[in-house]
This record gives C-alpha cells, sequence and structure tokens, in this order.
C-alpha cells in the first residue's frame, strides 16, 4: 500500500510521502487482528500482544549464515524479500523482519510450502518490471520497480544497492 503512495507522490511532487490516514488504517487493522488495543495507535503494541507466539518463530527462524537476503512465504505464497549489501545488515535486522511477516502469517490460511522453483519464477520475473529512479530524500536514488508480479523499492548509492525491499503482487 505504502510503496505505491510513495511511488505516485515521487512522480507528482518529487517527494516520498505516503496517505497517513491509510497508514493509519493500516495501523489499525494490524492492532485489531492481534487482539491489541491502543488509544494511541502505537503499532509496536500488537508485536508486544503477540510476543509469545512470534517469539518460537523467530527461535526456529535463525538468520541464514552468510546471507544478505531472504524471500518470506507463508500460507502457501510468496510475500516478500530484503535484500541487503552485506551479511552483517541482514543479521543485525532479521529480528525485525521475521517479526514483521510473522505477524502477517498468524493470520494466514493453510500451511503449504513453497518451492525453490517458485521462489526462483518470483525472481526471474523481476526482469518484467518497469524501473523508475527518483531522487533519495536521503542519500543515493530511490529506484521503483513495478510489475505484474512484484513490486519493488530499492536504495541505490554510487550504482550499488544498499536494500531491496519485495513484496509479491496478487497475480
Amino acid at each position: 500500500m505504502m510503496h505505491g503512495q510513495v511511488t505516485r507522490s515521487y512522480r507528482s511532487s518529487g517527494t516520498p510521502t505516503s496517505d497517513q490516514g491509510e497508514v493509519w488504517r493500516e495501523v489499525e487493522r494490524k492492532l485489531g487482528e492481534s487482539d491489541s488495543g491502543s488509544a494511541t495507535s502505537y503499532l509496536h503494541k500488537a508485536y508486544e500482544d503477540t510476543e509469545t507466539h512470534l517469539r518460537p518463530m523467530l527461535e526456529d527462524l535463525p538468520v541464514p549464515e552468510g546471507a544478505c537476503g531472504a524471500v518470506f512465504a507463508f500460507g502457501g505464497k510468496i510475500v516478500g524479500l530484503d535484500l541487503f549489501d552485506r551479511p552483517a545488515t541482514l543479521a543485525r535486522l532479521w529480528p525485525k523482519l521475521v517479526r514483521a511477516y510473522a505477524i502477517d502469517a498468524r493470520m494466514a490460511e493453510g500451511q503449504a510450502a513453497v518451492s525453490a522453483e517458485q521462489v526462483q519464477a518470483w525472481l526471474t520475473s523481476f526482469a518484467q518490471t518497469k524501473e523508475e529512479v527518483f531522487r533519495s530524500a536521503g542519500l543515493g536514488d530511490d529506484v521503483r520497480l513495478n510489475g505484474p508480479q512484484v513490486t519493488a523499492a530499492c536504495l541505490r548509492v554510487d550504482d550499488r544497492p544498499v536494500h531491496v525491499e519485495a513484496f509479491a503482487q496478487a497475480v
């Protein structure tokens, strides 16, 4: 949701903004799904309230040794990817990434596995994306990728990807 809003904002005004009302609605959705209540719409409350469910997932999914990124899937579907310029960055952010995906995985239906072939096909679909490059608010460029199976954003500094986050599109 936010990816599309930021991309549209870059196109229209050259700045990365999103619809704050939509952001708050998404926070409320996450709080509701996790049976959390927060008078101030404090998203972290959802993580606190589901910690007993999320902790085993984090313990069962150690950071892949030497990896720079990971594809996340649940409910028989690929949902996203995070890729960094070095393994140390992935290791540092691993708990946050797993928690973010795990809170959504709790609500997913089905336990079907995703095959390596499905992941490879999804990654190959990146070749069909349209690339738009915008000047980042900080260092480098914000590269936006949109295709039939994926939407992604990449922070690129000195022509080198620093972080890529991608989300599967429903096909």
